[in-house]
């Protein structure tokens, strides 16, 4: 049993290498090609929407109390009390959505305000850009205790195995939808559903 952890810790910290390798190469060419490809403009809209959505999406910490707490239950050996934590946990983390969903709106409503340099053109597209980074922030929020869930399981190599799929998708999903003809709007849409998409695949 104990080898088996040392086993599998061994190979979740090889694939954080590989990942992190991947990262780095794929900054000095996947990030050049798309920002030729999108334009500055659209690539400014498209990072803009993106630092935004990471303030929106904050975990607070909770993801490490969860692995702190399901990680002692199961020292001593008890099942209930996961259960317990993780429907308090669902729905905390489901009223935190509503919140973040009524912040949303309030940030959309001053977006003009906010982002006064923007031309009319640029306001649009950002509006647009943020309804689609939103729509799947608020349906991927409430997922992500699984990544705690899972390091208190131990599940360390598939966490990190899925980490660097969910980053070797996006990059190939963005680029054959560019490929494709496809614009801003496209990228968005493939960045931040496979996103989503990676937490129900671990659930």
């Amino acid at each position: 049993m104990k080898s088996r952890k040392i086993n599998q810790v061994r190979a979740g910290a090889l694939v954080s290498y590989i990942t992190i390798f991947f990262n780095i190469i794929s900054g000095f060419i996947y990030t050049p090609w798309l920002i030729n490809r999108l334009g500055q403009s659209d690539y400014a809209l498209y990072t803009l929407v993106n630092s935004v959505m990471t303030y929106f999406v904050l975990d607070f910490g909770m993801g490490a109390a969860i692995t702190r707490f399901i990680t002692k239950y199961r020292v001593n050996n008890e099942p209930e009390k996961v259960n317990n934590l993780l429907g308090v946990t669902t729905k905390l983390y489901l009223t935190i959505d509503g919140i973040i969903l009524a912040a949303m709106i309030v940030f959309y409503m001053l977006r003009d305000k906010i982002y006064v340099n923007l031309s009319a053109t640029e306001i649009v597209r950002l509006e647009n850009v943020f309804i689609i980074a939103g729509m799947v922030a608020l349906l991927s929020f409430p997922l992500l205790p699984v990544n705690g869930i899972f390091t208190a399981y131990e599940k360390l190599y598939a966490q990190k195995v899925f980490d660097l799929l969910a980053k070797v998708f996006t990059i190939t999903s963005v680029v054959i939808a560019l490929l494709a003809g496809g614009g801003l709007y496209f990228v968005v849409l493939f960045n931040t559903s496979i996103t989503f998409l990676m937490p129900l695949i671990f659930s």
